[in-house]
């Protein structure tokens, strides 16, 4: 039996044990929501059993992005293995792994840590570019996939997207959790008002970029702000992270054209971003359960 089986077996193996006795070691974490099942390192993406030969690259393209990758290995118990995925903001599998139950155990560990489904960390999915029904993938539990070879572009859109939805779903569970006397003081009337004008602007200025390559760093010097202070002006104003709020907009769009236009599928997408056909494919067809084609066929 070679190193990387033996290793994927031994994952597999403690994952079982942890799913058997978590009761003994989660202590805090089960039963309820709590601040310790909602908090986690913003920056901790957790790569699970990769085996593919990107694994170098793909640490690399992370940091370079800002964040921490940090890996399950065998020699972990139980309990930092339950933090590891507590402490995650992203988890990252190999298509390579699903046939040896990787995808499943990290499934259900999540099932069993956090108390409600919106708090799993997003899990993408690293697969071949020249593999057929990736939407396959979809049925599976995994959030979205990144080709390899790795383009660094469509990872970073990938990665953001993901961490993006995951930040705007948990976020007001962790609000609740804190102690009343920790929670966030609401804004004077002041700050609310230069919040609300922030969030305008920029939705302003989105709006009409809405097929362009939108880049977070010069869109905040753009605006002549900061990341957080953007970040959280959108989600006081339209309850959505800038990218999330751009991502609704643009597949409005893509509705609109769709219906209303004669522009192919390939057009269409470039006008809301999305230059790649698959690319705007998988994201149209997880907004509305239908692929752009499908979509527009049901007009007829």
């Amino acid at each position: 039996m070679d190193g990387k089986k033996t290793q994927q077996i031994g994952w597999k193996k403690h994952m079982d044990e942890h799913l058997h006795h978590l009761d003994n070691i989660l202590g805090p974490f089960n039963k309820h929501t709590n601040s310790k099942q909602v908090s986690y390192e913003k920056k901790h993406v957790l790569l699970v059993d990769i085996r593919s030969p990107d694994k170098k690259q793909l640490s690399f393209e992370l940091k370079t992005m800002g964040y921490v990758p940090v890996e399950i290995i065998n020699a972990d118990n139980n309990e930092s293995r339950i933090l590891k995925i507590s402490n995650s903001c992203l988890i990252i599998v190999d298509d390579e792994s699903h046939d040896q139950k990787v995808l499943k155990s990290v499934n259900e560990a999540q099932n069993t840590i956090f108390s409600q489904s919106r708090l799993h960390r997003p899990v993408l999915s690293l697969v071949d570019v020249n593999k057929r029904n990736k939407h396959e993938l979809y049925t599976l539990g995994v959030f979205d996939y990144i080709s390899c070879p790795l383009i660094p572009q469509e990872l970073t859109l990938r990665i953001t997207h993901a961490i993006n939805y995951f930040e705007t779903a948990q976020a007001p569970l962790y609000t609740l959790s804190l102690p009343r006397k920790a929670r966030p003081k609401a804004a004077s009337p002041l700050i609310k008002q230069k919040t609300i004008s922030l969030a305008k602007n920029t939705a302003a200025y989105l709006q009409t970029k809405l097929g362009e390559d939108i880049k977070l760093n010069e869109l905040i010097v753009k605006m002549g702000t900061n990341r957080n202070k953007l970040n959280d002006a959108f989600k006081t104003s339209y309850g959505l992270t800038v990218f999330a709020w751009l991502h609704e907009k643009r597949m409005l769009l893509a509705q609109k054209l769709l219906k209303t236009t004669t522009l192919s599928i390939l057009q269409v997408g470039d006008h809301v971003g999305y230059p790649d056909s698959n690319n705007f494919s998988t994201a149209f067809k997880r907004e509305y359960k239908l692929s752009p084609r499908h979509y527009r066929q049901s007009l007829s």
